[in-house]
């Protein structure tokens, strides 16, 4: 039996095999350069990727619960950026006899705090001085009631 006997005999008509066969011509003929050693010269086509009922998931509308969900993490994050911009300052308060004054410096910020009569003291040469620290100072012992005495 001949090979083409065989293939209709299994139900593969001739048409089959003929095509069959150009396929099997048209991969076997490479161009002279891939013949050569080189790599043969590829077109790129785009595959795409298919995501079998994306648009139909993309289409539904979100459940109840989802909803819920969203509502409820966009009010966390509105509640705690209200709490973040309304909340007071950790800077301590300059009050009742004590001064707490935040210094900026080189490698960062300096508190000092004075207490009583060294707050006394200190407001007294911080009224004598008009430097970048008085002027810091001045407005701290006047809110803990140290005020200049007047002579």
């Amino acid at each position: 039996m001949a090979r083409g006997d065989a293939a209709a005999s299994k139900g593969v008509g001739s048409s089959t095999l003929q095509r069959r066969g150009r396929e099997r011509a048209r991969c076997g003929s490479a161009p002279a350069s891939s013949r050569a050693g080189a790599p043969p010269a590829r077109t790129y086509t785009s595959a795409r990727m298919v995501m079998v009922g994306h648009s139909r998931r993309l289409a539904q509308p979100l459940t109840r619960g989802q909803q819920r969900a969203i509502a409820l993490v966009l009010a966390a994050i509105l509640a705690a950026t209200a709490w973040a911009v309304i909340r007071p300052s950790s800077a301590p308060v300059s009050r009742n006899g004590c001064v707490s004054v935040v210094v900026p410096g080189s490698m960062g910020g300096g508190l000092l705090h004075h207490c009583g009569t060294a707050a006394r003291a200190w407001c007294q040469a911080e009224f004598a001085r008009s430097d970048v620290l008085a002027r810091l100072g001045q407005p701290q012992c006047r809110n803990a009631g140290l005020q200049p005495r007047r002579s």
